[in-house]
């Protein structure tokens, strides 16, 4: 069983082509590029519905792409938002920050912080002692 085929865009312009020329019968184009009839046909049907649309721009880009273009432009921009926002709020957590560490809250929240950490830590080292005595028990538990 011979594998199917898949043509580019460009081979199968080619082919229609070749096929509209008249130089050589459809069945025998088909055959020469290992194709069906319809499948030709079909190609040669969406090249001729086609074709207007490149005699319709007069020049201008393909109205898709425009629309492609100016919705990632738009996408851009709304991400720049985003950014300029967070980089606003995160100078604004800097500066009271900063301030408050100059008024001497500083130092305390840094030792909050700190001591949570702390507890976090202490509270997540019991734990992983819990789950490596209860994998040991049942470690021995299988022998």
């Amino acid at each position: 069983m011979t594998e199917r085929r898949v043509y580019k865009p460009e081979e199968k312009m080619r082919i229609v082509m070749e096929g509209l020329s008249g130089a050589i019968e459809i069945t025998e184009l088909c055959r020469k590029y290992n194709i069906a009839t319809s499948i030709f046909y079909d190609w040669k049907e969406k090249l001729v519905k086609n074709s207007a649309e490149i005699f319709d721009n007069r020049g201008r880009k393909n109205t898709l792409d425009q629309r492609t273009i100016s919705e990632q432009k738009e996408e851009i921009a709304g991400l720049k938002d985003v950014i300029a926002e967070l980089t606003r709020e995160n100078l604004e957590i800097k500066k009271s920050l900063e301030n408050a560490y100059r008024g001497g809250e500083g130092h305390e929240i840094l030792l909050a912080v700190r001591e949570a950490n702390i507890e976090k830590a202490k509270r997540l080292r019991k734990e992983r002692n819990i789950e490596k005595r209860k994998g040991g028990v049942m470690a021995g538990s299988l022998r």
